[in-house]
């Protein structure tokens, strides 16, 4: 059985990977330098996937 946090996370792969299909490079801006433990895992996960 697949859980929720895993369904989730399948779906926003799917849908990351069908959005960035014909990209070959993205420029990341805005990067958190402050105390925000919520907005530094987001650009983790984004330079993960």
């Amino acid at each position: 059985m697949v859980g929720y946090v895993e369904s989730m996370q399948a779906r926003a792969v799917d849908a990351f990977t069908l959005l960035h299909q014909d990209v070959r490079e993205v420029i990341l801006t805005q990067f958190p330098d402050y105390a925000n433990v919520g907005d530094s895992a987001i650009v983790l996960g984004e330079w993960s996937f």
